[in-house]
């Protein structure tokens, strides 16, 4: 609020001053929030070429929680979503004559070889 003083009133029939105070409300909103999420990210890529992988998506903290308000942790199923992928089995993306591949592990494995020189020696 700011008042407006008058330094001469009005007399023989002047107009008389307009508003002699301003109000705007200040700091109207809630001390405690909630969280805000982004929309769901892409799906990821698949953990596996074939017999049935998953893929996930997530959601990141957009706006943080503000005083008391909540947020959900980043495993919660509101954050994160897990679809199954590449159902097919191994078997059946064989050739036609071939065995079928065994699996020594119930992961794949990506090796790279950096040979640029670029991590020095």
């Amino acid at each position: 609020s700011r008042p407006r003083h008058i330094k001469v009133p009005t007399k023989h029939g002047g107009e008389p001053c307009g508003k002699t105070e301003e109000t705007e409300a200040c700091n109207v909103q809630s001390c405690n929030r909630n969280c805000v999420l982004s929309r769901w990210s892409s799906w990821g890529t698949c953990s596996k070429g074939c017999g049935t992988g998953h893929s996930m998506r997530k959601r990141t903290v957009k706006v943080p929680a503000k005083g008391t308000g909540r947020c959900p942790r980043p495993t919660h199923k509101s954050r994160r979503q897990f679809r199954k992928c590449n159902e097919t089995p191994c078997g059946q993306l064989l050739p036609k004559g071939r065995d079928y591949l065994r699996c020594n592990a119930k992961l794949d494995v990506v090796l790279v070889i950096d040979s640029s020189g670029s991590l020095g020696s």
